[in-house]
């Protein structure tokens, strides 16, 4: 899980990113047209098992998706690369894969679902994790976690060999299901399970 100063540098490269791209902040997000402004190259694709990379081949950066890659999952998967071509071109700090992976993931979630546009779609439609995600066209975890970071509810998702928290901090359980309904309730969140605390 990474710590919250992990996470507000993930809200300033996400900042930065869009601010190269030329995106206004307070409106809903475009990131394919973000790639377009910050590399100068429409988005590739091809079968690949992964379901995104990043390259560089003659003189440029390239951001290739899988074949198929659902709509809900390609803002996120666009955002995730942008934040690898950022790592490679302006951090002086080497990040362990893991980490770096970590932070690519929080930084393709704040492109996806932009603060001042995501708050203000938490405000109109309240914590409605799957309606967030159709609005934004975005995962429901990206929802989910969104939502905890910019309001402090505190969410987790299970995911295989790891777990993802955000919000205010949680003792969540090794048996996530042990929780009683009334404190938290579990959501289908995508491929998997998510679960937030019940609002007081």
């Amino acid at each position: 899980m990474l710590p919250l100063c992990w996470l507000a540098w993930a809200d300033e490269i996400a900042d930065l990113i869009s601010d190269h791209g030329g995106a206004k902040p307070d409106r809903p997000p475009a990131v394919k047209a973000l790639a377009w402004n910050v590399l100068r190259t429409v988005i590739q694709w091809r079968v690949m098992r992964n379901k995104g990379e990043l390259t560089f081949k003659d003189g440029r950066w390239i951001i290739t998706l899988r074949v198929g890659l659902p709509l809900e999952e390609q803002a996120f998967v666009i955002g995730h690369e942008l934040a690898h071509w950022w790592f490679k071109n302006f951090c002086d700090t080497v990040l362990a894969r893991d980490v770096e992976e970590a932070m690519c993931d929080a930084v393709g979630a704040r492109l996806a679902a932009p603060r001042i546009p995501f708050a203000a779609a938490v405000n109109w439609y309240g914590h409605r994790v799957h309606l967030l995600a159709e609005r934004f066209f975005t995962l429901q975890r990206v929802a989910l976690l969104r939502i905890s970071e910019l309001t402090g509810r505190p969410s987790i998702i299970e995911r295989p060999g790891r777990r993802i928290a955000r919000g205010r901090p949680y003792d969540w359980p090794e048996d996530l299901w042990s929780i009683p309904r009334h404190k938290a309730h579990p959501l289908r969140v995508d491929d998997g399970w998510g679960m937030i605390v019940n609002e007081e």
